[in-house]
């Protein structure tokens, strides 16, 4: 994992080296920790925190948010700095989002149903999450509850036709084409196809010699 200035002028800087895959997913607020995703051969993918010091070095060794038999990935901070959102495969095999306090992993709750990726939120504390069941983008309203986050029932972001088809364009897998939200939740960043897309015409059998 490394790290750089972000204007890029000085050299990058190592904050932790493994001999298994691992992807940064999110920065705290302070930019004092680090959470990321490591593939261990035992447990598979697994949440682990790394603190940092004022300088952006790392500070003693990464500690595990949440290292199970299942596989959890695709962590994601809350504004406030009190949750973290992330997807996990434990119940059958689905992934699903789920929040846990942050940085201790307390209070677990299962945010989505029928599948869900890429959970991110907004300022508000709102939840969005790719609903894979459906092919749509659903919002969940938040709120806490003495110390437990109360997660109200998903709605499509887009309801409105014309907002569908601009939505059916949008590139959006578990082959790692994401989105996100801007902090007010008004607007999203998503990576598009064209809305035309020139095909050969394959109604007629197509011969191809000296193959």
């Amino acid at each position: 994992l490394l790290t750089i200035a972000a204007e890029g002028k000085a050299e990058p800087l190592v904050l932790f080296a493994s001999n298994n895959r691992v992807y940064p997913n999110a920065w705290s607020a302070d930019g004092r920790r680090l959470i990321f995703q490591e593939n261990r051969p035992d447990t598979g993918w697994d949440l682990w925190i790394l603190d940092v010091d004022d300088s952006g070095r790392a500070i003693g060794a990464p500690q595990a948010f949440a290292s199970t038999p299942f596989h959890e990935s695709s962590a994601t901070i809350s504004d406030d700095g009190r949750w973290i959102a992330y997807e996990s495969d434990e119940v059958d095999g689905v992934v699903q989002v789920y929040v846990r306090s942050f940085p201790e992993g307390d209070n677990k709750v299962l945010a989505s149903t029928g599948g869900a990726r890429w959970p991110v939120w907004d300022s508000a504390g709102n939840l969005y999450y790719w609903q894979t069941g459906e092919n749509v983008l659903h919002v969940a309203h938040t709120r806490e509850r003495d110390g437990q986050l109360v997660i109200d029932a998903p709605t499509p972001v887009w309801a409105d036709p014309a907002a569908a088809r601009v939505l059916s364009r949008a590139v959006i897998s578990v082959a790692g084409a994401r989105y996100d939200v801007d902090r007010s939740g008004t607007r999203f960043l998503v990576l598009e196809r064209a809305a035309s897309e020139s095909r050969a015409n394959l109604t007629q059998p197509i011969i191809v010699l000296g193959w």
